[in-house]
This record gives C-alpha cells, sequence and structure tokens, in this order.
C-alpha cells in the first residue's frame, strides 16, 4: 500500500506541474504583451509631449516677433490719422510704409495682414491729397481695424489656448459698454 501511496503522490505532483507550466506560460506571455504595449504607449506619449513641445515653441517665437512687429505698425498708423494734415503725418507714413515694406506682412495672420493692406491702400489715397488735409474718415477706421486685429491675434488665450482668468474662476468678465468705449 505504501508503494501505491507513493506513486500516487508522485504522479500527482508531476500532473500539478504539468498544470503550472502552462498557467506559467500564459502569465509570462500576458506579461510580456502587456511590456509591449506600456512599451507603445509610452513611445507614443513620449513623441506627442516632444512634438506639442516644438509646436508651443514655434508659436511663441512667432508671438514675440508679431509682437515687436504690430505695435510700431498699429503706433505708426495711429499717429498718421492723429495728425491734422499731412505734412505732420509725413514722419510716422515713412515709418509705416518701411514696416510695411520691411516685410511686417511676412509674419503677419490673414486678417491683420488685410486689415495692413486695406490701410496701405487708403494711406495712398491720403497722400495724394493736399498737404493741409486732415486724414480721411476711412483711414482712421481702418486705423481701428488694424489695431483691433492686431490687439486680438496677440490674445495671449487665442494664441496659446489659455482661458481666461475670469472663465477659470467662474466669474464673468464685464462686457464692454458705452461707458468704456474711448472717447475722443
Amino acid at each position: 500500500m505504501t508503494t501505491t501511496g507513493n506513486a500516487q503522490g508522485s504522479t500527482g505532483g508531476k500532473t500539478s506541474e504539468a498544470k503550472s507550466k502552462p498557467t506559467f506560460e500564459l502569465w509570462d506571455m500576458s506579461l510580456r504583451s502587456l511590456t509591449l504595449v506600456f512599451l507603445v504607449v509610452g513611445v507614443g506619449w513620449t513623441l506627442f509631449t516632444y512634438f506639442e513641445n516644438r509646436r508651443q515653441e514655434y508659436e511663441f517665437t512667432l508671438y514675440k516677433e508679431r509682437k515687436e512687429v504690430y505695435y510700431p505698425v498699429c503706433k505708426a498708423a495711429a499717429e498718421i490719422v492723429s495728425s491734422r494734415s499731412l505734412t505732420e503725418a509725413a514722419p510716422a507714413i515713412r515709418a509705416f510704409e518701411t514696416l510695411y515694406y520691411a516685410g511686417v506682412r511676412s509674419v503677419a495672420e490673414e486678417d491683420v495682414n488685410e486689415a495692413i493692406n486695406g490701410f496701405a491702400e487708403a494711406l495712398m489715397d491720403f497722400k495724394g491729397g493736399r498737404d493741409n488735409e486732415p486724414p480721411p474718415f476711412e483711414l482712421i477706421t481702418l486705423s481701428d481695424d488694424l489695431s483691433n486685429k492686431s490687439m486680438n491675434a496677440l490674445a495671449l488665450r487665442r494664441v496659446f489656448g489659455v482661458d481666461n482668468e475670469s472663465k477659470r474662476n467662474g466669474s464673468k468678465a464685464p462686457e464692454k459698454t458705452a461707458e468704456m468705449a474711448p472717447t475722443n
């Protein structure tokens, strides 16, 4: 009886080893597959963050270039429309044309570029007039349009996708009213 018991005991051990070997192989394959999935996801995430950072660096560089150019263009346009005559506006016209022909349009966004071109066309008409004439109303509205489009193009929340602070806090930003409008 003892031999029968030993024989069954050793056979039973081999059977449990045979059963545990496929289970071990199953876990081993599962672990390898899971490791491969994590590796692929990790590489994908790394590539995504790398290219996202490069895009943000590019956007920031372009933002800085636009900021350096938009302000002088808007300032020259404002000086032109606030002058009393073509003679008084001559230095500002020269500054605007220098920026215009120097390539401000190469970094400008499409809507800002259209505003710059519209202002430049109206400026040509103004330059063709008499020396003591004030700027026409059309030039004033085009200057305002240029400054508004430039400010919108430089809005950080638009360029970088940053939500403004009032929305984050849940409060409402004050709406622009007639009292807030600039007076002439």
